[in-house]
């Protein structure tokens, strides 16, 4: 395991549509696509997690993965493992469970 830290400044690419340019999805996008070129072509890494710099992980965050990568290796189906849950709350509200990983 490496961990490493990117920072940038925000630049739009020049495919930016100009309505876009600056708008915070755009920032957020620009970050998310420099920090996936950082580890997938510079580093040539074959798997990346991208956190926010203020996230705090839980304590079963590398086990989550490391499942999540073993369902990577074997599911050609999937391409990305992700921890963003829109539904996230009370155990049994919508559904969730902390117990589950969902498809």
């Amino acid at each position: 395991v490496r961990i490493d830290c990117w920072e940038h400044a925000y630049a739009a690419r020049p495919k930016t549509p100009r309505v876009f340019a600056g708008s915070p999805e755009s920032k957020i996008s620009e970050h998310v696509y420099k920090a996936l070129v950082e580890g997938f072509r510079v580093d040539g890494a074959r798997y990346v997690i991208l956190l926010e710099d203020d996230l705090r992980a839980a304590s079963d965050f590398f086990s989550v993965f490391s499942v999540g990568v073993q369902l990577l290796e074997h599911d050609e189906s999937l391409w990305c493992v992700s921890a963003w849950n829109d539904n996230a709350g009370i155990a049994g509200m919508h559904g969730w469970r902390p117990d589950s990983l969902r498809r």
